[in-house]
């Protein structure tokens, strides 16, 4: 698990009411709140510091108490790896109109596994066929000396160690080839593939 630490400052608070009445001998008191969506702004920053990358969190809609110690369940998503992560955030020192947050992330490999079990495709992340030909292409590109066109189809496609996922890559001559790529690492974070292009071209 990965912690980050931002500073911020709270948006403006609103309270309304239709009839106040102050009573002797009687008190009233409720939590500041922030909202949802100012949270994940928040805690996508710090993602982005940690991974380098514009980092997207979503943690719902409403709000939360603006209390030190508050947890939100949110989701990050790293542009890097093409992979969801459940991230939770926690609002920490609470200091008038300032407030920070800590983040820390799960990993998406071991979903309802047991970590020692290896994961395969019905456990395994998923990313798009796009996200998925942005890496190979630049991969393949520094073997031919320019970058094809890769298309790897438009279903989101598993991402676990040795996965093997056959793409089409179109070389600048117009001609269509296979493309094989296998995943040869992985992380909470982000995944390494090699590509291979066939010579034969596709009928």
């Amino acid at each position: 698990m990965r912690t980050s630490t931002i500073t911020t400052r709270l948006g403006a608070f609103s309270v309304v009411a239709g009839i106040a009445v102050l009573l002797s001998g009687c008190t009233a008191s409720a939590n500041l709140t922030v909202a949802a969506e100012d949270v994940a702004t928040v805690g996508a920053k710090a993602l982005s510091t940690q991974w380098d990358t514009v980092a997207t969190m979503d943690c719902g809609d409403g709000s939360v108490d603006s209390v030190e110690g508050t947890e939100v369940e949110c989701t990050a998503f790293n542009p890097k790896s093409g992979l969801d992560y459940p991230a939770t955030v926690t609002l920490k020192t609470i200091d008038g109109g300032k407030y920070t947050v800590s983040v820390v992330t799960g990993s998406p490999l071991t979903p309802d596994t047991d970590a020692d079990e290896p994961v395969t495709g019905a456990d395994a992340p998923t990313v798009t066929g796009a996200a998925l030909a942005g890496i190979a292409a630049p991969a393949l590109g520094e073997k031919l000396g320019y970058e094809p066109a890769i298309d790897c189809g438009t279903e989101p496609i598993p991402i676990y160690l040795d996965a093997r996922i056959t793409c089409v890559a179109t070389t600048d001559d117009g001609v269509r080839h296979a493309a094989n790529v296998v995943v040869t690492s992985l992380t909470a974070t982000d995944y390494s593939i090699d590509v291979a292009i066939m010579e034969a071209p596709l009928q």
